[in-house]
């Protein structure tokens, strides 16, 4: 819930980056917390270990430049012509758009993983890329699936 009204409330200016300030830095941290406790279950489970470094510093660089983003809007003034200076900046915005779907395409890749306690390809763990993208209505679905995977191995401990 915090996420998606975060997300989505619209105010006077100062107020409103402070609300999607916590909207980001809820979405990161959940999507960390499930992508490293996910992690150690599958290597519980004795399946293949996967990028965990990479997603790591992924998560972080999304976070950190949502959040200065979000701050340096009021700054940056537009304009309609690139110029050469600019030209670095595609490169980080392309890195970025990878950087973006690769930690939520390493989470759903866990659930799917730790769902079937197997090694899973693209289609097993399509259902939950969907749900991420379509996040207000996949939320309801997919939190009590995390719940019901993430508590079976505690309670079994």
């Amino acid at each position: 819930m915090l996420i998606v009204i975060c997300g989505s409330w619209k105010s006077p200016s100062p107020l409103e980056e402070i609300i999607h300030f916590i909207s980001i830095i809820t979405f990161t941290g959940w999507i960390y917390s499930l992508g490293v406790y996910g992690h150690q279950l599958i290597l519980n489970l004795g399946l293949s270990s996967m990028k965990i470094k990479t997603f790591r510093f992924n998560v972080l660089l999304v976070g950190i430049t949502l959040v200065s983003s979000l701050i340096w809007s009021h700054y940056i003034t537009e304009t309609n012509s690139v110029q050469v200076k600019d030209i670095p900046l595609i490169f980080f915005w392309i890195y970025f758009s990878y950087a973006l779907l690769q930690p939520i395409c390493f989470v759903c890749k866990i659930l799917a993983k730790i769902e079937r306690k197997s090694e899973v390809i693209f289609s097993d763990y399509l259902s939950y890329l969907l749900l991420m993208f379509f996040f207000p209505i996949g939320i309801w679905i997919i939190q009590p699936k995390i719940n019901r995977l993430f508590s079976k191995p505690l309670a079994d401990s």
